[in-house]
């Protein structure tokens, strides 16, 4: 038996060992069908995947986890996916999201589960999954490591406490990374995607092969997930695509770049050009056929040749269509697409704002022609003087059909008249009315103070100025307007200029006397700027042969292709050659040279000019001395003993001591003025002095050639101070009726003191 019992003992265990081979084969070869199967089951998901709509992606996931999960013999399977985010996602974010940077590499994290035994997917957000709570599991799935565990319960108690759930500890566990691909060029960088979670609620060994193909499982699991992800994003671009074309009433094209072929038209086009489509398509150029024949040749032959010669094209045309005329916008560009340069167009129908434009410019074309029949009726009227004593002439040339300038002539008796000359600040109908309102006001206040004073006696011109002033100070400020003006005042028998300069340019007055022009300026501060503004008047002598010249800055500022200003010296100059002639002729000399100036540039600002030429001599004869002074100080005795004995003459005779005394005194500041501040202290030249008499009034002239002086700035002395200087300017206008300073453009000063004989100069 020894023997025999022997040999069947080795039977036996070699039958058993067959038997366990057998038994292995078996469950391999089962094994095996199952991978088989479970990889034809996973190869279908592929096809479910591609235009999967949103609706049906959770149901196969579902399915694709059940299927795993089953095959991998597990109580839960789990799919984690971590959107794509840049790498300078805030904390910020994922605190928002319930993780700090540390617990979510790659952003907040999606889960989806099966649960065996379950209803149905569970899915949830956040950072309570136990794989993404313990960061060096997280690491390593971010190197693209496996993570397999046979029975958690024998890790170390920090391990398991951040794999317990619900106070329950999943023994048995599996995770397989899902990896990204970078952008681009960077797609050797991958970054973790999600991950493949598989947990057994006890201890689970896990085969090599198992662990393999569980990995394959994952890496095609991560492609038609990304691929679902890529095929989402653009099905919502292109419904975006589709809201915003069918939304916006412009007409988008895509031509190809020899126009062979119309790739995409959106629905606006037949809705402008009342084709379908589909027309389009057949003939990609059939969209010209319905220009305007003048237009048409023009537009196909620019639009065929631009992809050649520029980037873009641009340009407006007429439809001619059964149901009227459109105006349409064209915008074409060239562009690069993936296999072939493409043309893309842009088509809008502009006909309403066309026609808005067209009623804009008829409504501004009545515009113009009421204020022009404003300006030729009212602000512009031929100056009619009805004296032999003056030449006038004038000239206004609006930059538009009408402009804010204007002038008028009043006559106040058989020998003076006033002229009002201004400019308005602004153009059309609000800058006419304007202007009208101003000049009817001066009419208006001239008269009523007319009417008011005795018989014989008219208004000073600043009375009237300041009366115009308080009555429409307040509205220009209000309309945020403003009128610069001269009003002004010729006594041709006392042969004086009387003038208020409210800001406007300066009065260009020639004297015959010393062959040139002087630039004559007043203090005041236009119409409309203060309602606290005290308009002074100005007293200038002229005699025969003298001219004034007034204009609006659109002569002085006239610019030629250069950008140079004509400016004053030109005007000057004409004058200066020109002074033998006529008004009308030195205006039409000055026109002729602007236009020359200019160069054929259209005039940015009205040309407007009044000319004054004084011609016959006064009844009223003047009587003058003469002197010449060193620019010393020391020469102030010579100066006032010079005005003493002119004035001991018998032609002031009728002048009390007082007034004598006040004349020397003012002559005296005048002549220590232009020592002090308008001749250099190494300046020899000196100064001329001029005194002149008529029975109604007398001058005191001082012609120097020196600095500037800046006179029309208000120096009223700090008496309270004691200053010992300063008080020179106060003093002389307070002594005589005007002080006033005008320039050359040589270099020349010319200061003149008027005072008029009133009966309290007079001895009794």
């Amino acid at each position: 038996m020894g023997f025999w019992g022997a040999l069947l003992r080795g039977f036996f265990r070699r039958e058993s060992r067959i038997r366990a081979l057998a038994g292995r084969l078996k469950e391999a070869r089962r094994r095996s069908e199952s991978c088989l199967g479970f990889g034809v089951f996973l190869s279908g998901f592929s096809g479910r995947f591609i235009n999967l709509v949103p609706e049906e992606y959770d149901a196969c996931i579902y399915a694709l986890l059940r299927g795993i999960g089953e095959f991998s013999c597990v109580d839960e399977a789990s799919l984690v996916t971590f959107p794509a985010v840049s790498s300078g996602a805030s904390s910020g974010a994922l605190a928002e999201a319930g993780l700090d940077a540390a617990a979510a590499p790659c952003g907040p994290f999606e889960v989806k589960m099966w649960r065996r035994g379950g209803s149905g997917l569970v899915t949830k957000t956040g950072g309570e999954f136990p794989v993404v709570r313990f960061r060096p599991w997280r690491e390593r799935l971010s190197l693209g490591e496996v993570i397999y565990i046979e029975d958690a319960g024998a890790l170390p108690a920090v391990s398991r406490a951040f794999l317990e759930k619900g106070g329950r500890l999943a023994r048995g566990l599996l995770a397989v990374p899902l990896l990204r691909e970078g952008p681009g060029e960077r797609a050797r960088e991958k970054t973790l995607a999600g991950f493949l979670n598989f947990s057994c609620a006890g201890a689970k060994p896990w085969a090599k092969g198992e662990i393999e193909f569980l990995c394959e499982t994952a890496g095609a699991l991560v492609s038609l997930h990304l691929r679902w992800e890529a095929e989402s994003d653009m099905r919502e671009a292109r419904s975006h695509f589709t809201q915003l074309v069918n939304s916006v009433q412009s007409a988008f094209f895509l031509f190809s770049e020899d126009f062979s072929r119309t790739i995409y038209v959106s629905p606006a086009y037949s809705a402008i050009w009342g084709k379908s489509r589909e027309s389009l398509r057949d003939e990609p150029l059939s969209w010209l056929e319905s220009l305007y024949p003048d237009e048409r040749v023009f537009v196909q032959d620019a639009f065929l040749r631009f992809p050649s010669q520029t980037e873009s094209f641009s340009t407006e045309f007429r439809l001619q269509l059964p149901g009227g005329v459109k105006w349409i916008t064209f915008r074409a560009f060239r562009g690069e697409g993936e296999k072939e340069r493409r043309i893309a167009a842009v088509a809008e129908d502009i006909t309403q704002r066309k026609a808005a434009e067209m009623q804009l410019v008829r409504l501004r074309e009545a515009d113009l022609e009421t204020s022009a029949r404003i300006q030729r009726t009212i602000l512009i009227e031929d100056l009619k003087i009805e004296n032999a004593g003056v030449d006038v002439a004038s000239l206004s040339i609006p930059s538009q059909e009408v402009d804010g300038d204007f002038y008028a002539a009043m006559t106040v008796s058989p020998a003076s008249f006033d002229l009002l000359v201004g400019d308005v600040m602004g153009k059309g109908l609000p800058g006419a009315f304007i202007a009208a309102a101003v000049r009817n006001q001066f009419l208006r206040v001239k008269l009523e103070k007319a009417l008011l004073t005795s018989a014989g006696d008219v208004p000073e011109t600043n009375d009237v100025v300041n009366e115009v002033s308080g009555k429409i100070c307040p509205e220009l400020i209000h309309l945020e307007s403003f009128v610069t003006l001269v009003y002004a005042r010729f006594d041709l028998d006392s042969r004086l200029f009387n003038f208020v300069d409210c800001g406007h340019t300066p009065i260009i007055h020639f004297r015959e006397q010393t062959e040139r022009c002087w630039l004559v300026k007043g203090r005041n501060l236009p119409l409309g700027f203060s309602e606290d503004e005290l308009y002074v008047q100005l007293v200038l002598p002229f005699e025969e042969n003298d001219i004034f010249f007034f204009y609006s800055d659109g002569i002085s500022e006239a610019r030629n292709q250069a950008g140079e200003f004509f400016g004053e010296k030109k005007i000057v100059a004409i004058i200066e050659e020109n002074n033998a002639k006529s008004s009308a002729e030195i205006i039409g000399a000055v026109k002729n040279a602007v236009i020359d100036f200019c160069e054929g540039n259209s005039l940015a600002d009205d040309f407007t000019c009044v000319c004054m030429k004084m011609q016959a001599s006064a009844s009223d004869e003047m009587l003058r001395w003469h002197g010449i002074f060193s620019g010393q100080i020391s020469v102030l005795p010579n100066v006032r003993s010079f005005i003493r004995e002119c004035l001991s003459g018998g032609e002031f005779d009728d002048l009390s001591p007082e007034a004598k005394e006040a004349i020397v005194l003012a002559g005296n500041e005048a002549a220590s003025n232009v020592i002090g501040h308008g001749l250099a202290p190494e300046d020899e030249s000196g100064f001329y002095m001029e005194i002149g008499k008529t029975k109604s009034w007398l001058f005191l002239r001082f012609i120097y050639a020196g600095k500037p002086f800046a006179w029309t700035q208000e120096r009223k002395p700090r008496v309270e101070s004691l200053q010992e200087r300063g008080y020179g300017m106060f003093i002389m206008e307070q002594l005589m009726d005007s002080v006033i300073y005008a320039n050359d453009f040589r270099g020349g000063i010319m200061m003149t003191l008027i005072k008029k004989f009133e009966k309290s100069w007079k001895t009794s």
